[in-house]
């Protein structure tokens, strides 16, 4: 099997075979989002869709172009006839409480869900195989991301969920929940947080957090349907801990109970983030300040002094960990800086902001200092580059 990629403007031609409510895109930057394409059979390639990290922190780009909203592990078949079909469609992208020109709404009737700290994982049938698939957001079954490196191989998060599914006894559920629905949304949670486990998708890692991962059904959705809350479907599976909200006082009193929860997920039944796209479900996130508190407390624990410069910067990065960046500089006052360094690499290469910060840092570097004039000359030849004033 071989691997490829696609990306810019080649990818919303694709895309807008599928949502072509979405096509009029205000702008598109070519480093948005991109797709994995693996060619896995005769006459197709099947590739997962995902936006780049960095645009956690630019919600405007999805409002500027909905394809980028709908790339968080969408996956779809590309045929050699041109044909296009959409496999799998599980969230797409929604925001911060604090992030957007959303207005407030009311909490009443709707469905608020625990947000639980591990790893998404959509299933969907194969049309062509009539299996059962499944694919993280940025990786299908059959593609492995190591060390900055895609290979064909197995994805051992989704081969670690395909074995909790099945020590649960649940297999038969699984495959009757896709053929409900179409796209069936999980969280496979381990014995350690996702947050505080940001080693990449190798097996070794893979082990070591998820041992003893269960996954809970977090939602479905049909074609592209809304998304189906998992409060509102029969199942089996273990659910986040979730409620229907009939007053904000009681939504007070329930969230209270979830302390050492990452925090809460409310969904908005009906409502969408833009008119005539009803697969943009609205949706905010709220994150627990106890739970910022003790992942904080947790990086303080295992030493942040101590920690080598490259892991605590990748850390940070894949954690999302940006609001607690004041707190680790009181520790490490050099981190901004080089954080600064690599979103402006990233944005200067046009490519994700911790596949950059990978490449780009030699893990020979011993110290914050050496490691920030690496980055300045590295951002230095890159500017020089860009604007054709020489360097290599």
């Amino acid at each position: 099997m071989e691997i490829s990629r696609v990306s810019g403007h080649d990818l919303v031609s694709i895309l807008s075979r599928v949502f072509p409510e979405a096509y009029n895109c205000a702008r598109f930057e070519e480093h948005w989002a991109w797709a994995r394409c693996v060619r896995d059979g005769r006459d197709y390639s099947t590739c997962v869709v995902n936006y780049h990290d960095q645009l956690t922190w630019n919600w405007k780009a999805f409002l500027d172009c909905p394809l980028v909203a709908a790339s968080r592990g969408l996956v779809f078949r590309v045929y050699d006839d041109g044909d296009v079909k959409l496999l799998g469609f599980p969230f797409a992208k929604f925001f911060n409480a604090w992030q957007g020109p959303f207005p407030p709404c009311s909490y009443a009737e709707h469905v608020v869900a625990e947000k639980l700290d591990g790893t998404m994982i959509s299933c969907w049938r194969d049309p062509d195989s009539g299996a059962v698939r499944c694919n993280t957001r940025g990786l299908l079954d059959n593609m492995v991301d190591v060390e900055g490196r895609v290979v064909v191989g197995e994805n051992p998060l989704v081969a670690r969920f395909y074995q909790a599914v099945r020590e649960l006894g649940l297999w038969r559920e699984l495959e009757r929940l896709v053929d409900e629905y179409g796209t069936v949304v999980f969280e496979l949670v381990g014995d350690v947080p996702a947050s505080m486990c940001a080693t990449g998708s190798s097996s070794r890692s893979v082990e070591m957090c998820y041992r003893n991962a269960r996954p809970y059904l977090l939602a479905a959705r049909r074609g592209k349907g809304p998304v189906v809350p998992s409060a509102l479907i029969e199942t089996s599976f273990p659910r986040p801990r979730t409620f229907v909200v009939d007053d904000f006082a009681r939504f007070e009193r329930e969230v209270e109970k979830w302390r050492e929860s990452e925090g809460v997920v409310v969904y908005y039944p009906g409502r969408t983030y833009m008119e005539g796209i009803e697969w943009w479900d609205y949706a905010l996130k709220m994150k627990s300040r106890t739970y910022i508190t003790v992942t904080r407390l947790q990086l303080l624990k295992q030493g942040v002094e101590t920690m080598k410069p490259r892991t605590l910067l990748l850390y940070v990065l894949r954690t999302g960990l940006s609001d607690a960046v004041d707190d680790l500089a009181t520790i490490v006052p050099e981190l901004p800086r080089a954080l600064e360094l690599v979103m402006e690499l990233a944005r200067l290469e046009g490519r994700d902001v911790v596949d950059v910060a990978q490449r780009a840092i030699p893990r020979k570097l011993q110290t914050w200092q050496e490691m920030i004039r690496h980055l300045e000359d590295v951002v230095e030849r890159r500017r020089m580059r860009k604007t054709g004033r020489g360097g290599l």
